[in-house]
């Protein structure tokens, strides 16, 4: 039988954008989270702003400006159709559906496997990721778009062929978790297609209304994406389109090979694993000595917060004070993958983090069991789905 090599990259999406979103608040940005578009405000047929809710503080609010960018993904439509006219482009959107597997089960070291063809012409992908390895994925219709999850038939699906290719046995007791999202697919208005035949491109399209909407791509092609919104909006300006970004390090990036020797000699001085170092080193950059500075206050921040991954007390504080991280589910799932990486799907630990977090953003006893309820809700709900028990 023959086999191939070849290269690629690798990134954690939740840093990257986390680094994305810092960059640009250095640059003058203004950031918010929980906050949604309701309502445009609209002045002679043109949006010149829109209408906010803070889901936070429950306030409204209103924001004008000169551009208004649609970048919403599979909810692009959705919020297009608050303009009052009529969409320009059909998203589609396809499921995809991961499963996170212990790199011993598959006896997976650091390269990456390509698994053949499938019956319904897809590849599949085994990728070591973090401290474990990531299986996937399918291409299905839509469901629920506000919550994605790995049904039955999907994880059915998955472990059909993994076991096929690799001669194994493993079954759902082997799943440390699943996770599942939607690509936002530019499908003209003809129905019918499968959503594997949909573009992966991306598009940049202008509104009668004013609104400039980015719809399609992927993760890979996201600067390309923004180069070209951006040159939209230049050219409506009458500016010279320019890409003053294009080699901008991101925020923890600028000085990394100098910072790394410093980092891996004062975390080993505060006593922190090898794994803990080049955890926070790969995942934070240079932004990983501000939490070593925490470590440096409160020893007892640089203890784990679950035996067999790397993840330190010091990172829920870090999250709380510079990433805008504002509930469990935050610090869990969208600042760490703890959610996917721990077999308890951070439920044995959501109570330490709610604790740390209660002190640093000042919850009253009830707010923090709110919040300790919210996030045990969202993550059994997931379980449930999937019919995985969970030890």
């Amino acid at each position: 039988k023959d086999g191939y090599m070849y290269y690629d990259a690798q990134t954690n999406d939740a840093r990257l954008t986390m680094a994305i979103i810092r960059t640009a608040a250095q640059y003058g940005a203004t950031i918010t989270n929980y906050t949604e578009v309701t309502s445009f405000i609209t002045e002679q047929g043109k949006i010149s702003g829109a209408n906010i809710h803070d889901r936070i503080g429950n306030q409204q609010l209103a924001v004008h400006a000169r551009h208004i960018v649609n970048a919403t993904g599979i909810f692009s439509e959705e919020v297009e159709a608050l303009t009052g006219t009529e969409s320009l482009v059909r998203i589609e959107p396809s499921k995809g559906v991961h499963l996170v597997l212990s790199r011993e089960d598959l006896k997976l070291g650091d390269a990456a496997i390509v698994l053949p063809e499938t019956e319904d012409k897809r590849i599949l992908f085994i990728v070591p990721w973090e401290s474990r390895a990531i299986f996937g994925t399918t291409d299905t219709g839509t469901g629920d778009l506000d919550h994605p999850t790995a049904s039955k038939e999907d994880i059915a699906y998955l472990l059909k062929y993994l076991n096929r290719y690799l001669s194994l046995k493993l079954t759902e007791e082997n799943i440390i978790s699943t996770y599942a999202g939607y690509r936002p697919l530019v499908s003209p208005r003809k129905p019918g297609r499968s959503t594997a035949k949909v573009s992966r491109t991306h598009a940049v399209l202008q509104s009668p209304s004013g609104l400039v909407t980015i719809v399609g791509g992927k993760l890979t092609t996201y600067r390309r994406m923004a180069q070209d919104t951006l040159d939209v909006l230049n050219r409506r300006d009458g500016s010279p389109v320019l890409h003053p970004t294009q080699s901008l390090p991101l925020q923890g990036s600028a000085g990394w090979p100098v910072m790394q020797r410093e980092l891996e000699k004062k975390g080993a001085a505060l006593g922190l694993s090898p794994q803990t170092l080049s955890h926070l080193g790969r995942n934070y950059g240079a932004e990983a000595m501000t939490i070593l500075d925490l470590v440096s206050d409160n020893q007892s921040l640089a203890q784990l917060l679950i035996d067999d991954l790397p993840y330190i007390r010091a990172e829920v504080l870090y999250a709380c004070r510079q990433e805008m991280a504002m509930t469990p589910y935050d610090i869990l799932a969208r600042r760490t993958s703890i959610t996917l990486e721990d077999r308890q799907r951070g439920l044995g630990v959501v109570d330490e983090v709610a604790t740390l977090m209660a002190k640093e953003l000042q919850w009253s006893p009830e707010q923090q069991k709110s919040m300790v309820d919210a996030f045990r809700s969202v993550m059994e709900g997931q379980i449930a789905a999937e019919k995985i028990e969970v030890g």
